[in-house]
């Protein structure tokens, strides 16, 4: 069974030791459960599984002790706070608390000089000899011998029968149609006339060879809308740089808060594998568009007709700067926009 003794009961064993140990054995420590106490400790307490109480105050009695002078070191328990405090002289110190975080690392101490070389060690024993190496790579070759005479030509063949001629290749694809224009409007729808009577159908004569696919032709100017305000731009364009949006037009215009109808249409000759467009209001992108291989004749020039259009909605009030942008694939072999168009109107709907 472990006995607890309170701080008065252990002192007053302290003081009964310390005499008798005075007057018995002479000597200025004391030890409890040590007969043999450290030199430099005048107590020295020793134990495995005890340890020392001190007396335990709560905070209220804890500040109602008023040491005298020389109390110094006074120590005692806060019950309340769970902590040693002291008498310094003129207050209650904490003495121990809960550990704070730890501090940052500090930074390395200085390489310590290097000690002297140990002594040679012994040689050890001569290891197995390794596998053979791989062969070495083969010489060069030696130089050619001399050519042999030329033997003398043989006599010419009797020239055979001409081939029959080829068929007809298949005709050409069409090129791309070009976008649609604007619709306009309709006109009045004229009177059916009389149908007339059915000729003899003819016979069919022999089918002559594919002609070649003309030109697209440039988009038609675009139908009459309700514009309150707009203009338009006629432009060539010819690209200095591939990858990169080029201006090619541009439109400033003062807006009322409506629909702002964007376009652009024209033709041009390329050769480039790539090429696109887009119209931008005051640096932001409102329309897109591109034309890749599909459109193009591989590995030739081609004259096409390109087009775009749709709606600025609701562009903000005021004065806006449209621009038409181009960007090919690779330059020089992108020759240009021969003709464009570009319109900006706002439309009242």
């Amino acid at each position: 069974m472990i006995k607890i003794f309170s701080f008065k009961s252990v002192c007053s064993v302290i003081a009964v030791m310390a005499i008798w140990s005075t007057s018995a054995v002479a000597q200025d420590n004391v030890g409890i459960g040590t007969t043999t106490p450290h030199e430099n400790a005048l107590l020295d307490v020793s134990s495995t599984n005890k340890g020392i109480l001190v007396p335990r105050l709560n905070t209220l009695q804890r500040l109602g002790v008023n040491p005298v002078a020389g109390a110094d070191g006074l120590l005692v328990y806060d019950t309340d706070l769970d902590e040693f405090w002291y008498w310094d002289g003129t207050q209650w110190v904490q003495s121990a608390g809960p550990a704070g975080p730890a501090g940052p690392t500090g930074p390395a101490g200085p390489t310590g000089p290097q000690g002297p070389a140990g002594p040679a060690g012994a040689n050890g024993a001569t290891g197995p000899a390794g596998p053979a190496g791989a062969n070495g790579a083969t010489g060069p070759a030696g130089p050619a011998g001399v050519n042999g005479a030329t033997g003398p030509a043989g006599a010419n063949g009797s020239t055979g029968p001409a081939g029959a001629d080829g068929a007809t290749g298949p005709a050409g694809a069409n090129g791309a149609t070009g976008p649609a224009g604007l619709v306009g409007a309709n006109g009045a729808t004229g009177p059916a006339g009389a149908a007339g009577a059915n000729g003899a159908t003819g016979p069919a004569g022999p089918a002559g060879p594919a002609g070649a696919n003309g030109t697209v032709g440039p988009t038609g100017p675009a139908g009459p809308i309700d514009q309150i305000t707009g203009g338009v731009s006629n432009f060539a364009f010819v690209s200095s740089v591939a990858l990169v949006w080029e201006l090619a037009s541009t439109i400033t215009v003062t807006t009322h808060g409506n629909n702002v109808l964007v376009s652009a249409s024209g033709w041009s000759t390329v050769f480039a594998d790539w090429i696109g467009y887009r119209i931008v209001r005051d640096g932001t992108v409102v329309l897109t568009g591109s034309l890749p291989d599909a459109y193009l004749i591989s590995g030739g020039q081609d004259d096409w007709g390109f087009g775009i259009n749709g709606l600025d909605v609701g562009a903000p009030v005021g004065s806006h700067t449209y621009t038409f942008e181009v960007a090919v694939s690779d330059v020089p072999t992108f020759n240009g926009i021969n003709e464009g168009w570009f319109q900006v109107a706002e439309i009242n709907e």
